[in-house]
């Protein structure tokens, strides 16, 4: 896994929510990347 040398940021897993009209729908689960720019 790719990391940052200086702050040690990574990956992190993230679910998405989409709410429709107040119904609470937990979606799958996608991996979410920081922005690593020097």
């Amino acid at each position: 896994m790719r990391q940052c040398q200086i702050c040690g940021k990574g990956s992190m897993m993230h679910g998405a929510r989409k709410k429709l009209r107040g119904n609470y729908n937990p979606t799958v689960r996608t991996r979410r990347y920081p922005n690593l720019q020097k």
